[in-house]
């Protein structure tokens, strides 16, 4: 994956055009369901949302010509920390900034992706937001912590499994997961992960079912919910 800079000469829709192309260029298929879709890793998003492009499309959007070099770096700031994957998925919509900010006024950073239809916007952005809410599945995919089997994927489209083969006879599936979507403790960076990331895996109702299994259990990995199913992944 190639490094990515906002430069400070873009204009507002350079800026948007140019953040749209490298998004386009680093998207990878994958999904739960036998059609894959696209994502876009996190590492990309991470690549894109630095606080250094962020000031620069703060600064170059009209519809935020008000705020003073303070605001525009507090909210820069609140951006690179708490809502990178909305900043990214604004600029691939097409969306200004002042539907960002109508966004986290709402409550609504990254961690409550995807967001709903029916989020209460100000009308005058009600029909950017649609564009938004369109494409926002590209950019929630999760990353998995090894270890933690109460994970949750809101929508099987947002998983970020590169590969699905089978089922055998005995109901396994082997899945290939993007690399930067798994860690190994909590606070790791995405991306720095280099060991396993093809996995065995049983899909359950729940994971009290998955637990009955306890010679399979006792190899686990890690496990997530998804659209009513739960899926234990294990070596």
């Amino acid at each position: 994956m190639s490094s990515f800079s906002i430069l400070p000469e873009w204009s507002h829709d350079e800026q948007r055009n140019q953040c749209k192309s490298y998004i386009e260029a680093n998207l990878v298929k994958c999904g739960l369901e036998k059609e894959a879709v696209s994502i876009l890793p996190i590492t990309a998003i991470k690549e894109l949302a630095t606080y250094s492009n962020i000031i620069l499309v703060i600064a170059k959007d009209p519809g935020l010509s008000a705020l003073d070099e303070r605001g525009r770096h507090n909210y820069a700031k609140n951006i690179h920390e708490y809502c990178p994957r909305l900043f990214v998925a604004c600029m691939y919509a097409e969306t200004n900034m002042p539907l960002l900010c109508n966004m986290w006024n709402l409550s609504a950073p990254d961690h409550k992706l995807p967001l709903a239809a029916k989020l209460t916007i100000e009308p005058e952005l009600k029909e950017v937001y649609k564009k938004f809410f369109n494409i926002q599945d590209i950019f929630c995919a999760p990353v998995f912590k090894l270890g933690n089997y109460n994970q949750g994927v809101a929508k099987k489209c947002m998983a970020p499994c590169m590969q699905i083969s089978g089922p055998d006879e005995l109901g396994q599936f082997t899945m290939s997961f993007h690399p930067a979507h798994i860690v190994e403790h909590q606070g790791d960076d995405p991306g720095s992960y280099t060991g396993k990331s093809d996995f065995q895996c049983v899909k359950y109702t729940s994971r009290e079912a998955a637990q009955m299994y306890t010679e399979r259990w006792s190899r686990g990995k890690f496990g997530f919910m998804c659209e009513g199913e739960y899926f234990f992944l294990y070596e």
